[in-house]
């Protein structure tokens, strides 16, 4: 038997579900006959967002495993139509190859350990076109192969060019 001082147990919330948009009348008819409340997303990049920022008891499967990347393009073009409602869109072909490209590199980079001609022989171009992009983008800071040239330069005594000796 409860004590005077202990509180009646909170009411238990309802089960929370995240289904996409598409998912089958089925699954939806049985979330609801259960008294589960649905939340449904336009797009796999909306229903990721609220998964990022709430917890749902429930999610539709094609969330738990990774869409194909044109999927997911498609998918974030489309929300992106969207919210400009009506709006003038501009430049968006250069947007989407710049957030396409900037982690591209990135992630090659990291997988190369940071030497440019593995990354570069990763992505299939040229070592050249990726140092032209890296500094386009600013995926880094500062130009890692020029800093290491000059500290060896710097190292190798007074009047020591860094060169070959003749």
């Amino acid at each position: 038997m409860p004590g005077a001082g202990s509180l009646p147990p909170e009411p238990r919330q309802p089960l929370r579900a995240l289904l996409l948009e598409g998912a089958t009348a089925q699954l939806e008819d049985a979330c609801l006959a259960a008294g589960v409340r649905v939340t449904r997303s336009r797009s796999a990049a909306e229903a990721r967002g609220l998964l990022a920022r709430d917890s749902f008891d429930l999610v539709d499967g094609r969330l738990a495993r990774p869409m194909p990347l044109e999927w997911e393009i498609w998918q974030r073009v489309e929300l992106f139509y969207e919210e400009l409602r009506g709006n003038k869109a501009a430049g968006l072909y250069q947007m989407v190859l710049r957030e396409v490209e900037r982690p591209l590199l990135s992630v090659a980079l990291a997988r190369a350990n940071g030497i440019r001609a593995d990354a570069a022989r990763m992505l299939g171009i040229d070592r050249g076109t990726l140092a032209r992009r890296i500094r386009a983008l600013g995926v880094l800071g500062r130009d890692p192969d020029r800093a290491a040239a000059r500290g060896r330069a710097s190292t190798d005594g007074p009047g020591h060019s860094g060169g070959p000796d003749r």
